[in-house]
């Protein structure tokens, strides 16, 4: 077991200081920790390895009218539940900014997003990043890609001068 301070440890496991303070404050820091005066020591295993986080699954929904939020969120969770998922949270931006989506993608703790749309460009992207950390992005609609319309072509002829 190493032993560092809840500093070193946030940058040990690649998350913010303040996050690692809101999980020691919350009881959700997933090692084993003691207080020495004010310091807040860590212990860690000495592989290095990652905290394993349990699975939580987070809904979202990004809607411009707080109108469609409650209908959508309902179908996001009806199709979790008919895919066996359950839904531990969820989260709502209702004027189309996306920052809720942001705090999702950078909580470790949430293992599954579930989306009714693609809120972002590049969805396979980021699916792909979250894949690689043991997390998963799940749209529950497919959405055609967005392409940019068609630009008119007029040809132009070259006319020949009527002369003089």
């Amino acid at each position: 077991m190493a032993t560092m301070n809840l500093t070193e440890y946030a940058r040990n496991q690649g998350i913010s200081e303040s996050t690692a303070r809101r999980w020691h404050r919350d009881g959700q820091l997933p090692h084993p920790w003691r207080k020495v005066g004010r310091l807040i020591l860590v212990d860690v295993p000495e592989s290095g390895a990652q905290a394993t986080y349990p699975p939580k699954t987070a809904a979202y929904v990004c809607v411009t009218s707080s109108k469609d939020s409650e209908k959508r969120m309902r179908s996001v969770r009806r199709w979790a539940g008919s895919h066996g998922i359950s839904v531990d949270t969820e989260f709502f931006d209702q004027d189309g900014t996306c920052q809720n989506l942001i705090t999702l993608l950078s909580d470790p703790s949430i293992t599954r997003i579930i989306t009714d749309r693609n809120p972002f460009n590049d969805r396979d992207l980021v699916a792909a990043a979250l894949a690689a950390h043991g997390r998963e992005l799940i749209t529950t609609t497919a959405q055609p890609q967005r392409t940019a319309a068609p630009i008119p072509f007029e040809p132009r002829v070259a006319r020949s001068g009527t002369g003089a």
